[in-house]
């Protein structure tokens, strides 16, 4: 698989609250490393760029680190705070909790791409995933206006404004862990004969 010419950035700002603890150091089956080695791993496999981390507020900085610039920001601030350092048309994205999303679901977006459009993301005819996805740099300035602001702002607000394509993917790439059930049930189906 040919990597693409973009940069990434893996999600892992969030509080884990429902959780109960960090998403990101869930071990990950089948492999020696957890949810963040694996997203890493995923950005890696299919983009050529750089690849980076967003951290919440306060975090120490580092190269391959985007430090959220206000607490309880949302992963609106980690697409923000990418986007302001590529120099690429399209920036990758894979929010950590995001188990079953595949390296070559980057290429599939890629497909869609151009310059009337702003966000690529998959989905189903029952959910769609922004936070799986390839944001145009001109989405730079909505996403600075709405991190700045008083109030946090969903994201399917801020994807009615602009200009997206969904591509339809298997429903089990979508899968989000964010609670122990949901964790739990993943870990049942990867252990499941295919």
């Amino acid at each position: 698989m040919d990597r693409l010419p973009y940069d990434g950035v893996v999600l892992a700002g969030g509080q884990s609250r429902r959780m109960g603890h960090p998403k990101e150091t869930l071990p990950f089956p089948g492999q020696d490393g957890s949810l963040l080695t694996h997203a890493e791993t995923v950005l890696k496999t299919a983009l050529a760029g750089t690849i980076w981390v967003s951290r919440p507020y306060g975090t120490p900085a580092a190269p391959d680190v985007l430090v959220d610039e206000s607490p309880d920001a949302g992963p609106l601030e980690g697409i923000r705070r990418g986007l302001e350092r590529t120099p690429h048309p399209y920036l990758a994205v894979l929010a950590v909790d995001l188990p079953g999303i595949p390296p070559q679901l980057y290429a599939m977006l890629q497909q869609h791409t151009g310059r009337q459009i702003d966000v690529v993301y998959p989905g189903t005819p029952h959910r769609i995933q922004p936070l799986a996805a390839l944001w145009h740099h001109d989405t730079l300035q909505l996403l600075t206006d709405v991190c700045a602001g008083p109030r946090r702002v969903r994201i399917i607000d801020v994807l009615a404004q602009l200009r997206t394509v969904m591509v339809p993917v298997p429903g089990s790439w979508l899968v989000n862990v964010n609670t122990p059930a949901e964790w739990e049930r993943f870990l049942a189906d990867s252990a499941a004969p295919s």
